[in-house]
């Protein structure tokens, strides 16, 4: 387990503008991609397979779980009939 995003050679990698686009290039991705784009994703499919939204807030650095909340989940679609099918099929029978 590691405290950084990115490592290579087991050293955090600080300045990598360079090297992502040189993966990005590697991987044939030829429309302009930003780092920012990769935290969207990132956060978007762990918010979207049921992850923490705590968690998720704290490791993309928000300040409240309200901001991340506000900025995915609207982007997520499906999400509110997701939620409202978790609610018909659940057992309310307690």
């Amino acid at each position: 387990m590691t405290d950084h995003l990115v490592e290579y050679r087991c050293k955090p990698v600080t300045c990598h503008r360079r090297s992502f686009r040189t993966a990005c290039k590697a991987a044939g991705i030829t429309y302009d991609v930003i780092t920012y784009d990769i935290r969207h994703l990132y956060a978007t499919t762990l918010l979207s397979r049921g992850g923490d939204l705590a968690a998720v807030s704290k490791q993309t650095g928000h300040s409240s779980t309200v901001m991340t909340a506000n900025v995915y989940y609207q982007e997520m679609a499906g999400e509110k009939k997701r939620v409202a099918e978790l609610l018909a099929s659940a057992d309310t029978s307690f």
